[in-house]
């Protein structure tokens, strides 16, 4: 047993505090107690508005969910789809006879739940297949003036079947109801001197598909026109993206529309009340100096790339109504570039939750507000500069924060952060949260990074702002070389897990007395993964009785307690800590075996080479091993106290439907484990 004791101690020193991986039937796991409940199977005949219902859907733990469903197959020529998909009645009106099989998922952002519910369409009479021999084959350029006509009144029948890639150098106009049906990779493309004008009603939409019902058959619709007629009013474009446009080079694009901008004046279109659906790329891309001349109200799901792409410049004629979220490849909206404009604009917020992706550097060059709430995603290495004549205005409030994040599921591949450098007044960062960057050094910076930065000719006004995790500095400017700080800058704002101080305000500081970094912040209980999703938010202190020689207050194991405690780390204000840990082992056959460790000792900050460490001081270790196998193994004795330093970072984040500090802990070979207490 003594070989067993030297092997394990040195595993349970450096991975001190990782929660148990086993069940254990005394600890209450956290339960998914959602179930989705889509309805009772329909059967209705063709064309029939059909309502579901997900009323009955409930969660077991009383807490509110979101609504997901998808139309997740349809016969063959149907192109019908969910209105109101985020909701618990969607309606959609089944244009084929067959079989429809729709999907509801609810999730309260912790579990989720799906059911699944069928609607039979029975024949009216038309078959509902895009080949019907009335229909005209459209092949031909479009060199004057064209109006396409509504031909059958049935939208699962197609008017016009596109047989060859079509030029329209002159104006088409669409008439409401006209369904526009294109064989595989053929494409619309409207050059200078060309409009396209599609504008549908509500009760009559027109339709761009494919001939073929499946996401990238035919090309899409590539518009390098600046024409102020370019218009998609009420239109439902779908199945297109199969290939990329040669016009494009060289950023192997693939979307359902695409707008060129490689050189002004660019396309123009305005979009509104429109749908994206099913493409095989991006719903909507626009390029550089394209023009969006209005959007408003539409909706993009179930796109292969993101719902759009819009560059910098032209984010501010997006809506918060229009609706990106709705398993895309990516639920929101890309950018980059440069904005540089001449008047002040502002960036929404989306009402769905959607959020940016920024996956090029964004330049400010000219005034930008950026609404309270909303989210920005940088992908690696990424950053924001506020440059020339711009000006960057984030004020949020304390419910509805602006959020500028890593894109990444890691969140430690850092992105680059935000520098400031222009004097302006207007430069202001109010109830945002900053989190994750650092990703590489900042212009004008030599080899520093930060999650902010303000240069020798910016300015920055900076209050109730969450600094989080870091790659480098929270805040970087050099006050003495003409960065403009407000000045309770260090005292208005919060500076957490960062692997170097907080902040570096003056060229030569290495710290400064109101950043240096305190035992105070750690203070407090923190607990493991388990503890948390158990509610045991609290560490007892007689996990082992030292007086009476008792551990877990006489119970038979440490899940058994009363009152049940959380496993972790208590550490006071002076930095002395009480330490405890308990691990389950399955063993065949014989029940539980466990692991139990009581620590107790002083912690302390302490800066190593730009890197903040936690140096534990050991004054007393208790080891306890119960072997369910073999009773005769079990030991309980005293470890002799050591020191260890350790790298950390501290955090927030919702655990387990709380919010909370993260303590990450990082062991010498990176591996690391965390610790979480509610805020």
């Amino acid at each position: 047993m003594k070989k067993l004791i030297n092997l394990l101690l040195p595993f349970l020193f450096l991975m001190i505090g990782i929660a148990a991986c086993e069940e254990d039937e005394t600890i209450p796991a956290p339960v998914n107690k959602l179930k989705a409940v889509a309805g009772a199977d329909q059967t209705v005949a063709v064309n029939t508005l059909v309502t579901l219902n997900g009323s009955a859907s409930l969660d077991g733990n009383g807490k509110t969910f979101d609504y997901y469903w998808i139309l997740k197959s349809r016969p063959a020529g149907s192109t019908a789809s969910l209105n109101e998909a985020a909701t618990a009645a969607p309606r959609f009106t089944p244009d084929v006879a067959g079989t429809y099989v729709v999907e509801l998922k609810i999730s309260n952002k912790i579990w989720f739940n799906t059911d699944e519910v069928s609607i039979t369409a029975t024949a009216t009479g038309t078959d509902g297949g895009t080949a019907d021999p009335e229909a005209i084959m459209l092949s031909e350029a479009v060199s004057h003036d064209v109006v396409l006509e509504n031909i059958f009144e049935d939208p699962a029948v197609a008017d016009y079947i596109v047989v060859g890639d079509i030029t329209v150098s002159a104006k088409l106009v669409l008439e409401p109801g006209v369904v526009v049906a294109f064989e595989q990779d053929k494409s619309l493309k409207v050059v200078d001197g060309g409009a396209l004008v599609a504008r549908g009603t509500a009760d009559n939409k027109i339709i761009f598909m494919g001939k073929t019902r499946a996401s990238g058959f035919w090309k899409g619709i590539l518009i390098s026109s600046s024409s102020t007629y370019n218009e998609l009013e009420h239109v439902l474009l779908t199945h297109a993206g199969s290939s990329p446009f040669s016009e494009m080079p060289g950023i192997d694009v693939k979307a359902g529309v695409a707008l060129l901008g490689t050189a002004a004046p660019g396309a123009a279109l305005k979009v509104s009340n429109s749908e994206f659906v099913d493409n095989g790329g991006y719903g909507m891309f626009v390029q550089g100096v394209s023009e969006l001349k209005a959007f408003n109200n539409n909706s993009f799901y179930t796109n292969a790339s993101a719902a759009m792409y819009v560059p910098a410049r032209q984010l501010h004629k997006l809506d918060a109504e229009s609706n990106f979220t709705g398993y895309n490849g990516y639920d929101g909206v890309v950018t980059g570039g440069t904005l540089q404009l001449s008047g002040e604009v502002t960036w929404p917020d989306f009402n769905d939750g959607s959020t940016y992706l920024v996956s090029s550097d964004i330049s400010v060059e000219s005034g930008l507000k950026i609404a309270e709430g909303a989210a920005f995603k940088f992908m690696e290495g990424i950053m924001m500069q506020v440059v020339e004549n711009g000006y960057l205005t984030a004020v949020g409030t304390a419910s509805n924060k602006t959020i500028f994040t890593t894109s990444s599921d890691n969140p430690y591949r850092y992105w680059g952060g935000i520098l400031f450098n222009t004097a302006s007044s207007a430069n202001r960062l109010e109830y945002a949260e900053v989190s994750y960057a650092g990703g590489k050094a900042l212009p004008g910076f030599d080899d520093l990074k930060s999650n902010v930065a303000v240069g020798t000719a910016g300015k920055l006004y900076m209050q109730n702002t969450s600094m989080w995790a870091g790659q480098g500095l929270g805040l970087l400017a050099f006050t003495d070389k003409g960065a403009q700080l407000n000045a309770d800058v260090a005292s208005t704002n919060s500076f957490h897990g960062f692997e170097q101080n907080p902040l570096r305000l003056k060229l030569n500081q290495t710290t400064t007395d109101p950043e240096v970094p305190s035992i105070e912040v750690l203070a407090g209980e923190w607990v493991d993964g388990r503890s948390m999703a158990a509610k045991a938010y609290s560490i007892d202190e007689k996990f082992y009785d030292r007086a009476a020689g008792q551990w877990f207050r006489g119970a038979g194991d440490p899940w058994s307690m009363n009152p049940k405690t959380g496993f972790g780390i208590k550490i006071a204000a002076d930095g002395s800590y009480t330490w405890i840990i308990a691990e389950s082992h399955p063993m065949t056959g014989c029940g539980t075996s466990y692991s139990a460790e009581y620590l107790l000792g002083k912690v302390s900050i302490r800066q190593s080479y730009g890197v903040r460490e936690l140096h534990f001081r050991e004054s007393y270790w208790r080891d306890f091993f119960y072997n369910a196998c073999d009773t005769s193994q079990n030991v309980d004795w005293e470890v002799t106290p050591g020191e260890l330093a350790l790298k950390y970072q501290i955090s927030r984040m919702n655990y387990a439907g709380v919010d909370c500090w993260v303590l990450k802990i990082i062991n010498p070979d990176n591996t690391f484990f965390e610790y979480y207490k509610p805020v």
